[in-house]
Protein backbone atom coordinates (compact mmCIF):
# COMPACT_ATOMS: atom_id res chain seq x y z
CA UNK A 1 0.00 0.00 0.00
CA UNK A 2 1.41 3.39 -0.98
CA UNK A 3 1.78 6.00 1.73
CA UNK A 4 -0.61 8.96 1.73
CA UNK A 5 0.82 12.41 1.07
CA UNK A 6 -0.59 13.83 4.32
CA UNK A 7 -1.30 12.53 7.78
CA UNK A 8 -3.97 14.61 9.51
CA UNK A 9 -3.10 14.22 13.19
CA UNK A 10 -5.67 14.78 15.92
CA UNK A 11 -5.39 13.87 19.58
CA UNK A 12 -8.67 13.34 21.42
CA UNK A 13 -9.56 13.42 25.08
CA UNK A 14 -13.29 13.72 25.84
CA UNK A 15 -13.99 15.39 22.52
CA UNK A 16 -17.76 15.65 22.73
CA UNK A 17 -19.77 17.53 21.64
CA UNK A 18 -17.51 19.06 18.97
CA UNK A 19 -15.50 16.14 17.61
CA UNK A 20 -18.13 15.22 14.99
CA UNK A 21 -17.83 18.61 13.30
CA UNK A 22 -14.03 18.36 13.37
CA UNK A 23 -14.04 14.90 11.76
CA UNK A 24 -16.55 15.93 9.09
CA UNK A 25 -14.43 18.95 8.19
CA UNK A 26 -11.47 16.70 7.40
CA UNK A 27 -13.47 14.14 5.46
CA UNK A 28 -14.88 16.99 3.36
CA UNK A 29 -11.47 18.25 2.17
CA UNK A 30 -10.97 18.88 -1.55
CA UNK A 31 -7.52 17.30 -1.26
CA UNK A 32 -8.11 13.60 -0.64
CA UNK A 33 -4.70 11.89 -0.48
CA UNK A 34 -4.47 11.69 3.30
CA UNK A 35 -4.86 9.42 6.28
CA UNK A 36 -6.71 10.69 9.32
CA UNK A 37 -4.80 9.50 12.38
CA UNK A 38 -6.77 9.95 15.62
CA UNK A 39 -4.96 9.28 18.89
CA UNK A 40 -7.53 8.53 21.59
CA UNK A 41 -5.88 9.61 24.82
CA UNK A 42 -8.06 7.65 27.23
CA UNK A 43 -11.35 9.43 26.58
CA UNK A 44 -14.01 8.79 29.20
CA UNK A 45 -16.94 9.97 27.08
CA UNK A 46 -18.38 8.60 23.84
CA UNK A 47 -15.91 10.36 21.55
CA UNK A 48 -14.79 7.16 19.86
CA UNK A 49 -18.36 6.01 19.33
CA UNK A 50 -18.96 9.30 17.54
CA UNK A 51 -15.87 8.74 15.37
CA UNK A 52 -16.96 5.16 14.59
CA UNK A 53 -20.10 6.49 12.92
CA UNK A 54 -17.94 7.75 10.04
CA UNK A 55 -17.29 4.87 7.65
CA UNK A 56 -14.17 6.08 5.88
CA UNK A 57 -11.07 3.96 5.26
CA UNK A 58 -8.84 6.99 5.70
CA UNK A 59 -9.65 7.14 9.42
CA UNK A 60 -7.18 5.29 11.65
CA UNK A 61 -7.86 5.29 15.41
CA UNK A 62 -5.10 4.41 17.87
CA UNK A 63 -5.96 4.03 21.56
CA UNK A 64 -3.47 4.97 24.25
CA UNK A 65 -3.48 2.40 27.07
CA UNK A 66 -3.92 5.28 29.50
CA UNK A 67 -4.18 9.06 29.45
CA UNK A 68 -0.69 10.35 28.70
CA UNK A 69 -1.43 13.96 27.74
CA UNK A 70 -1.47 15.80 24.44
CA UNK A 71 2.27 16.29 23.99
CA UNK A 72 3.16 12.60 24.35
CA UNK A 73 0.13 11.67 22.25
CA UNK A 74 1.30 13.97 19.47
CA UNK A 75 4.73 12.34 19.51
CA UNK A 76 3.14 8.92 19.35
CA UNK A 77 1.16 10.11 16.34
CA UNK A 78 4.34 11.36 14.64
CA UNK A 79 5.91 7.93 15.07
CA UNK A 80 2.87 6.21 13.58
CA UNK A 81 2.19 8.70 10.77
CA UNK A 82 2.76 7.55 7.18
CA UNK A 83 2.45 10.91 5.44
CA UNK A 84 5.42 13.11 4.59
CA UNK A 85 3.36 16.13 5.63
CA UNK A 86 1.57 16.37 8.97
CA UNK A 87 -1.55 18.52 9.25
CA UNK A 88 -2.73 19.24 12.75
CA UNK A 89 -6.29 19.82 13.90
CA UNK A 90 -7.73 19.97 17.40
CA UNK A 91 -10.83 18.04 18.41
CA UNK A 92 -12.99 21.15 18.74
CA UNK A 93 -11.88 23.08 15.64
CA UNK A 94 -12.95 22.97 12.01
CA UNK A 95 -10.87 22.85 8.82
CA UNK A 96 -12.32 24.70 5.85
CA UNK A 97 -12.74 22.50 2.74
CA UNK A 98 -9.73 23.83 0.79
CA UNK A 99 -7.33 23.95 3.72
CA UNK A 100 -5.21 20.89 2.82
CA UNK A 101 -5.22 21.66 -0.88
CA UNK A 102 -3.94 25.20 -0.41
CA UNK A 103 -1.33 24.25 2.16
CA UNK A 104 0.04 21.41 0.03
CA UNK A 105 0.29 23.74 -2.97
CA UNK A 106 2.24 26.27 -0.91
CA UNK A 107 4.49 23.58 0.60
CA UNK A 108 5.33 22.24 -2.84
CA UNK A 109 6.13 25.71 -4.18
CA UNK A 110 8.17 26.70 -1.09
CA UNK A 111 10.37 23.78 0.00
CA UNK A 112 12.31 26.05 2.36
CA UNK A 113 9.22 26.41 4.59
CA UNK A 114 9.16 23.65 7.19
CA UNK A 115 5.97 24.63 9.05
CA UNK A 116 3.02 26.49 7.56
CA UNK A 117 0.04 27.92 9.44
CA UNK A 118 -2.99 29.90 8.33
CA UNK A 119 -5.17 32.69 9.58
CA UNK A 120 -8.30 31.62 11.46
CA UNK A 121 -11.90 32.53 12.04
CA UNK A 122 -12.88 32.48 15.72
CA UNK A 123 -16.16 30.74 16.54
CA UNK A 124 -18.09 30.20 19.76
CA UNK A 125 -19.68 27.09 21.22
CA UNK A 126 -22.55 27.27 18.70
CA UNK A 127 -20.20 27.72 15.75
CA UNK A 128 -21.07 31.41 15.31
CA UNK A 129 -18.30 33.67 14.02
CA UNK A 130 -17.14 36.00 16.79
CA UNK A 131 -13.87 37.30 15.38
CA UNK A 132 -10.79 36.62 13.34
CA UNK A 133 -7.12 35.85 13.96
CA UNK A 134 -4.93 37.41 11.25
CA UNK A 135 -1.34 36.26 10.95
CA UNK A 136 2.15 37.42 10.08
CA UNK A 137 3.31 36.11 6.70
CA UNK A 138 6.85 37.27 5.87
CA UNK A 139 9.72 35.05 7.01
CA UNK A 140 11.54 37.95 8.64
CA UNK A 141 8.53 39.23 10.56
CA UNK A 142 7.68 35.73 11.74
CA UNK A 143 11.20 35.39 13.12
CA UNK A 144 10.92 38.77 14.86
CA UNK A 145 7.50 37.80 16.18
CA UNK A 146 8.94 34.72 17.90
CA UNK A 147 10.60 37.12 20.34
CA UNK A 148 7.19 38.13 21.67
CA UNK A 149 4.65 35.34 21.22
CA UNK A 150 3.59 32.27 19.29
CA UNK A 151 3.31 33.09 15.57
CA UNK A 152 1.65 29.92 14.22
CA UNK A 153 -1.78 28.63 15.26
CA UNK A 154 -1.22 24.98 16.17
CA UNK A 155 -4.48 23.51 14.75
CA UNK A 156 -3.83 25.26 11.44
CA UNK A 157 -0.27 24.06 10.93
CA UNK A 158 1.07 21.68 8.30
CA UNK A 159 4.71 20.66 8.76
CA UNK A 160 7.29 18.35 7.22
CA UNK A 161 7.44 15.17 9.27
CA UNK A 162 11.11 14.44 8.59
CA UNK A 163 12.25 17.84 9.87
CA UNK A 164 10.12 17.72 13.01
CA UNK A 165 10.83 14.10 13.88
CA UNK A 166 14.37 13.51 12.61
CA UNK A 167 15.94 16.95 13.13
CA UNK A 168 13.97 18.33 16.07
CA UNK A 169 13.10 15.10 17.88
CA UNK A 170 9.40 15.89 17.93
CA UNK A 171 7.56 17.86 20.57
CA UNK A 172 9.24 18.51 23.93
CA UNK A 173 7.39 16.26 26.37
CA UNK A 174 8.35 18.47 29.30
CA UNK A 175 5.97 21.14 27.94
CA UNK A 176 2.26 20.64 28.58
CA UNK A 177 0.48 23.48 26.74
CA UNK A 178 2.99 25.54 24.72
CA UNK A 179 4.65 22.55 23.04
CA UNK A 180 3.81 24.03 19.63
CA UNK A 181 5.45 27.41 20.32
CA UNK A 182 8.59 25.61 21.45
CA UNK A 183 8.58 23.40 18.34
CA UNK A 184 8.19 26.27 15.87
CA UNK A 185 10.98 28.11 17.67
CA UNK A 186 13.36 25.17 17.31
CA UNK A 187 12.38 24.64 13.67
CA UNK A 188 13.07 28.32 12.93
CA UNK A 189 16.73 27.96 13.96
CA UNK A 190 17.42 26.21 10.64
CA UNK A 191 14.29 26.52 8.50
CA UNK A 192 11.67 29.04 7.44
CA UNK A 193 8.19 29.34 8.91
CA UNK A 194 5.19 30.55 6.93
CA UNK A 195 1.54 31.54 7.21
CA UNK A 196 -1.23 31.75 4.64
CA UNK A 197 -3.21 34.97 5.19
CA UNK A 198 -6.50 33.30 4.29
CA UNK A 199 -8.48 31.89 7.25
CA UNK A 200 -8.54 28.14 6.57
CA UNK A 201 -9.63 26.92 9.99
CA UNK A 202 -12.33 27.90 12.46
CA UNK A 203 -10.87 27.99 15.95
CA UNK A 204 -13.44 27.37 18.67
CA UNK A 205 -13.16 29.66 21.68
CA UNK A 206 -15.22 28.87 24.75
CA UNK A 207 -14.84 28.98 28.55
CA UNK A 208 -13.89 25.31 28.99
CA UNK A 209 -11.34 25.08 26.18
CA UNK A 210 -7.90 23.78 27.17
CA UNK A 211 -6.13 27.05 26.41
CA UNK A 212 -8.46 29.01 28.69
CA UNK A 213 -8.46 26.43 31.51
CA UNK A 214 -4.66 26.33 31.55
CA UNK A 215 -3.83 29.97 30.90
CA UNK A 216 -1.35 30.31 33.78
CA UNK A 217 0.58 27.21 32.69
CA UNK A 218 0.52 28.33 29.06
CA UNK A 219 1.85 31.77 29.96
CA UNK A 220 4.65 30.43 32.15
CA UNK A 221 5.73 27.94 29.48
CA UNK A 222 5.57 30.46 26.66
CA UNK A 223 7.60 32.97 28.69
CA UNK A 224 10.36 30.36 28.98
CA UNK A 225 10.23 29.80 25.21
CA UNK A 226 10.50 33.56 24.67
CA UNK A 227 13.58 33.68 26.89
CA UNK A 228 15.19 30.91 24.83
CA UNK A 229 14.23 32.68 21.59
CA UNK A 230 16.08 35.81 22.67
CA UNK A 231 19.26 33.75 22.89
CA UNK A 232 18.52 31.97 19.60
CA UNK A 233 17.55 35.01 17.55
CA UNK A 234 19.39 37.94 19.15
CA UNK A 235 22.35 35.99 20.53
CA UNK A 236 22.12 37.44 24.02
CA UNK A 237 20.39 37.08 27.37
CA UNK A 238 19.62 40.69 28.26
CA UNK A 239 17.29 40.92 31.31
CA UNK A 240 15.74 44.20 30.14
CA UNK A 241 15.11 42.89 26.62
CA UNK A 242 13.62 39.75 28.13
CA UNK A 243 11.31 41.90 30.25
CA UNK A 244 10.07 43.69 27.11
CA UNK A 245 9.23 40.39 25.43
CA UNK A 246 7.61 38.81 28.49
CA UNK A 247 5.57 41.99 29.04
CA UNK A 248 4.14 41.67 25.53
CA UNK A 249 3.27 38.01 26.06
CA UNK A 250 1.78 38.28 29.55
CA UNK A 251 0.18 41.72 29.09
CA UNK A 252 1.58 42.86 32.45
CA UNK A 253 4.18 45.53 33.08
CA UNK A 254 7.54 44.54 34.48
CA UNK A 255 7.97 45.20 38.21
CA UNK A 256 11.62 46.09 37.55
CA UNK A 257 11.43 48.51 34.62
CA UNK A 258 9.42 51.58 33.66
CA UNK A 259 7.84 52.49 30.36
CA UNK A 260 10.80 54.52 29.10
CA UNK A 261 13.12 51.60 29.89
CA UNK A 262 10.89 49.34 27.81
CA UNK A 263 10.83 51.75 24.85
CA UNK A 264 14.62 52.09 24.93
CA UNK A 265 15.04 48.33 25.12
CA UNK A 266 12.62 47.84 22.22
CA UNK A 267 14.75 50.16 20.08
CA UNK A 268 17.87 48.21 21.05
CA UNK A 269 16.21 44.92 20.16
CA UNK A 270 15.18 46.28 16.76
CA UNK A 271 18.73 47.45 16.05
CA UNK A 272 20.20 44.09 17.07
CA UNK A 273 17.69 42.19 14.91
CA UNK A 274 18.33 44.45 11.90
CA UNK A 275 22.06 43.83 12.22
CA UNK A 276 21.67 40.05 12.44
CA UNK A 277 18.94 39.86 9.77
CA UNK A 278 19.50 42.64 7.21
CA UNK A 279 16.58 43.90 5.18
CA UNK A 280 14.33 44.93 8.05
CA UNK A 281 14.11 48.56 6.87
CA UNK A 282 11.12 49.10 4.63
CA UNK A 283 9.38 45.87 5.67
CA UNK A 284 5.81 47.13 5.84
CA UNK A 285 4.46 44.08 7.65
CA UNK A 286 7.09 44.38 10.36
CA UNK A 287 6.37 48.09 10.72
CA UNK A 288 2.65 47.39 11.19
CA UNK A 289 3.41 44.59 13.65
CA UNK A 290 5.63 46.92 15.66
CA UNK A 291 2.76 49.39 15.72
CA UNK A 292 0.62 46.73 17.42
CA UNK A 293 3.40 46.08 19.93
CA UNK A 294 3.55 49.80 20.67
CA UNK A 295 -0.19 49.88 21.31
CA UNK A 296 0.24 47.18 23.92
CA UNK A 297 3.04 49.13 25.59
CA UNK A 298 0.85 52.26 25.59
CA UNK A 299 -1.87 50.23 27.29
CA UNK A 300 0.27 48.26 29.74
CA UNK A 301 2.24 51.33 30.86
CA UNK A 302 -0.74 53.67 30.82
CA UNK A 303 0.07 55.08 34.26
CA UNK A 304 3.55 56.00 33.00
CA UNK A 305 1.94 58.70 30.91
CA UNK A 306 4.96 60.08 29.08
CA UNK A 307 6.07 56.65 27.92
CA UNK A 308 2.49 55.67 27.12
CA UNK A 309 2.00 58.75 24.95
CA UNK A 310 5.28 58.13 23.11
CA UNK A 311 4.30 54.50 22.47
CA UNK A 312 0.92 55.64 21.17
CA UNK A 313 2.61 58.22 18.92
CA UNK A 314 4.76 55.46 17.40
CA UNK A 315 1.76 53.19 16.99
CA UNK A 316 -0.11 55.86 15.03
CA UNK A 317 2.92 56.38 12.78
CA UNK A 318 3.59 52.67 12.21
CA UNK A 319 0.05 51.28 12.05
CA UNK A 320 -2.35 54.24 11.65
CA UNK A 321 -5.33 52.10 10.68
CA UNK A 322 -5.25 50.05 13.86
CA UNK A 323 -4.16 52.89 16.12
CA UNK A 324 -7.22 54.83 14.99
CA UNK A 325 -9.40 52.16 16.58
CA UNK A 326 -7.47 52.49 19.80
CA UNK A 327 -9.33 55.56 21.02
CA UNK A 328 -7.37 58.44 22.55
CA UNK A 329 -10.29 58.74 24.98
CA UNK A 330 -9.59 55.19 26.07
CA UNK A 331 -5.96 56.09 26.79
CA UNK A 332 -7.10 59.09 28.81
CA UNK A 333 -9.20 56.72 30.87
CA UNK A 334 -6.29 54.35 31.36
CA UNK A 335 -3.97 57.19 32.31
CA UNK A 336 -6.46 58.25 34.96
CA UNK A 337 -7.69 54.88 36.14
CA UNK A 338 -5.03 52.29 35.33
CA UNK A 339 -5.89 48.62 35.69
CA UNK A 340 -9.43 49.22 36.92
CA UNK A 341 -10.35 51.13 33.76
CA UNK A 342 -8.52 48.59 31.60
CA UNK A 343 -10.59 45.75 33.00
CA UNK A 344 -13.79 47.76 32.57
CA UNK A 345 -12.84 48.51 28.96
CA UNK A 346 -12.19 44.84 28.26
CA UNK A 347 -15.55 43.91 29.75
CA UNK A 348 -17.41 46.49 27.68
CA UNK A 349 -15.47 45.58 24.50
CA UNK A 350 -16.44 41.93 24.88
CA UNK A 351 -20.17 42.70 24.88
Amino acid sequence: MSSPRITVLMTVYNGLPYIGAAVESILSQTFTDFEFLIINDGSLDDSMAAVAEYRDDRIRVVDNPENIGQTRSLNRGLQLARGELIARLDQDDIALPERLEKQVAFADANPQVAALGTAATIIDEQGIDIGSAPVLTSERTLRWGLLFHNVLSHPSVMFRRSIVLDECGGYDENIVISQDFDLWSRIAEHHALGNLPEPLIANRYYPDSTSRRSMATCQAESNRVIEANQRRILGTDNPLWRAVAVTQNSYEKSPDYGGNDVLRAFDEMQACFAERFPGTDGDEEMTRFNGLLMLKIADIYARDRGASLEAFRRAKAWHPGHAGKHSVMRLFGLWLGGNEVRELWRTLSAK
